[in-house]
């Protein structure tokens, strides 16, 4: 059974259906097969987080930026709170705009989280046109093994 570590590299390969279909490289370079949970480790007494990140770029004829996240621990109430929205970062590197959203958690905490990226369609002056959201990949955060 494959191992999958953060950061995880995020590319839209279409935007059927008004939904951004994802597919994921690990921080190896290994593709992540479909449906897989994306894992990090956090050891005791640490905040954990899981960084995803994406290079802007043209799918389906349009510009995708990645804007953000929402997510929600699996098993809560499916209720959104300003807490559930993660702003992305963007930097340029290498003449392309890298745009990047950690999901974190607290010290001890081991829990799977629903995650909903979310793509914005930006025109050639930069305004965002329409947004995407990803289907719901599954992020897990479990305790690192190693010495305490």
């Amino acid at each position: 059974m494959s191992t999958f570590v953060p950061p995880y590299t995020v590319t839209v390969t279409g935007t059927a259906g008004g939904l951004a279909k994802c597919a994921y490289v690990d921080g190896n370079g290994q593709p992540v097969p479909s449906g897989t949970v994306l894992t990090t480790t956090t050891p005791a007494g640490q905040d954990g987080e899981l960084p995803f990140s994406f290079v802007e770029t043209t799918v389906d004829g349009m510009s995708l930026r990645l804007v953000g996240a929402a997510v929600k621990t699996v098993g809560n109430d499916p209720t959104m709170n300003p807490y559930n929205y993660l702003a992305a970062s963007r930097t340029e590197s290498d003449g392309a705009w890298w745009d990047a959203v950690t999901i974190p958690w607290s010290a001890d905490t081991y829990t799977r989280r629903g995650v909903v990226l979310l793509f914005a369609q930006v025109s050639s002056s930069g305004d965002m046109v329409n947004f995407y959201p990803s289907s719901d990949p599954q992020t897990q955060n479990d305790q690192s093994q190693g010495d305490d």
